[in-house]
């Protein structure tokens, strides 16, 4: 699945002087990339994207029960508190469960997200490369230099 990864690029230098870390300000990039995603999510992932790309936009989901017996899972190992219990004033005990909506887009949000993460640690390099984003290399200030590539958000391309 081919998605458009909002990337936010921040170096860290060491100045020579002070000794002390000193973050760069943020860049954000938009980065393509392939994303290999589980294919009982891949239909619900155009309308997820929509939603969380225009405010306006309510997805129109339809859970069926064998979805909801995959992902459910995944989420309560993740997410165990959204299943927690409570006493209220009155001492009666109350159930939290999260509606089928939430623990969709959440599984979403932890396959897709999780799986960007992954690809921008492995090929962090390739990224800058492809952004045409380079270390900054003044010596005389710089001993030390760290990359931060970060996901800000994503969308279908």
């Amino acid at each position: 699945m081919k998605i458009i990864v909002s990337v936010g690029v921040q170096f860290m230098m060491k100045d020579r002087e002070m000794d002390m870390p000193k973050m760069l300000p943020r860049t954000t990039h938009s980065y393509a990339m392939d994303v290999s995603v589980s294919p009982e999510l891949q239909p619900y992932i155009e309308e997820y994207s929509k939603s969380v790309n225009d405010s306006t936009y309510d997805p129109q989901y339809e859970i069926s029960k064998v979805l909801l017996d995959i992902i459910t899972p995944r989420v309560k190992k993740a997410y165990p508190e959204h299943w927690r219990k409570e006493k209220n004033d009155v001492g009666e005990t109350i159930q939290f469960k999260p509606s089928k909506e939430t623990i969709l887009e959440t599984a979403i949000r932890m396959e897709v997200d999780d799986k960007i993460d992954e690809l921008l640690d492995e090929h962090k390099d390739g990224v800058l490369k492809s952004l045409e984003l380079k270390m900054p290399t003044d010596t005389d200030e710089v001993y030390l230099a760290n990359t931060f590539v970060t996901n800000l958000g994503w969308k279908l391309a």
